[in-house]
């Protein structure tokens, strides 16, 4: 194995594969003369990698749902809710009963290691919400994806300035117009409304060019220094690409930075502008857990917010 000439006389053994190892040292004095060590039994084990597999589905209207994590000798546990060790969930399994994002840590001998996030959503009773995929703001020919509040036996009926919108029963709906949209949720006889949610179409002509001397730039309106941003796809699985457009262009400083519902950040990035138009690839963390997302972009004194779907 190897070999120490001088004291302290050690040897480290790196890189060793999973079995089990009979390990003893010899001593040589400087005359020849040798005495061996006792035998010493080592084990190496490989470190398991903690999953989490729910018993049942991650949204549900009301109750609670059993996470559970693979199962070895020797494993202890410790589960976590956003973030915070919680008092006395040291077992296998967890029965989760509120909403929020759930890890488990395993423990095996020396091996350490964390579970990747699982969300959990546990509705309080009926209710109906609209998460809009993107802007709700954008040019003639887009469109913005809503998605509304789903549960197990829910029935949906979209609504556009009051009116039922003919076939929109599912519980996503795409708006393509300018108006106040609201969805209806049902079950068991029992209606549930959300809040409206205004979707503005522009009619994004070219803005006629006008000439501006250098030294009257700073003279310009903060209607007209303005930029429009793109992201997609939205939803997305991590990788994505945000398209801006400027009219101005003064090297000015651009920050992107996306937080989770919590307000923590997961991403962030500085750029500057040396071109009307930036486009830039995104990708995150795989250990992201999937959920809503907000994309900020701040270009010098001017900030646009989009939300953003992460699906795995």
């Amino acid at each position: 194995m190897g070999e120490d000439l001088s004291a302290p006389y050690s040897f480290t053994l790196m890189n060793v594969s999973a079995g089990n190892y009979t390990i003893k040292a010899i001593a040589t004095d400087n005359i020849g003369q040798e005495g061996t060590s006792q035998e010493v039994n080592i084990i190496v084990t490989t470190c398991s990698t903690p999953l989490i597999t729910p018993l049942g589905s991650l949204t549900i209207c009301s109750g609670s749902v059993t996470l559970q994590a693979n199962t070895g000798s020797g494993f202890l546990y410790q589960w976590k809710k956003n973030g915070v060790n919680i008092t006395g969930a040291t077992n296998s399994a967890f029965l989760v009963t509120t909403s929020g994002s759930y890890q488990v840590k395993i423990i095996q001998g020396s091996c350490i290691s964390w579970s990747a996030p699982v969300m959990v959503k546990i509705q309080s009773g009926l209710n109906a919400t609209i998460t809009p995929g993107g802007s709700t703001t954008f040019c003639s020919g887009g469109n913005v994806k809503l998605f509304g509040s789903t549960c197990t036996g829910n029935t949906y009926l979209w609504k556009k300035n009051g009116s039922a919108i003919p076939g929109a029963t599912a519980d996503t709906y795409t708006a393509t117009t300018s108006g106040n949209y609201q969805l209806q949720v049902t079950k068991s006889g029992v209606n549930a409304w959300s809040s409206l949610v205004t979707v503005t179409v522009n009619d994004c002509r070219e803005l006629e060019t006008i000439p501006i001397a250098e030294n009257n730039q700073d003279q310009l309106t903060d209607s007209i220094k303005t930029f429009q941003m793109k992201v997609y796809p939205n939803p997305n699985t991590g990788l994505f690409t945000i398209e801006l457009n400027m009219l101005f262009i003064n090297e000015e400083k651009v920050k992107l930075q996306i937080v989770n519902i919590l307000g923590q950040e997961v991403y962030h990035k500085g750029l500057v502008a040396t071109d009307e138009n930036i486009k830039e690839v995104v990708e995150l963390d795989k250990s992201l857990p999937p959920g809503i997302y907000i994309l900020q972009v701040t270009i010098g004194n001017k900030i646009e917010n989009t939300n953003m779907i992460l699906v795995r």
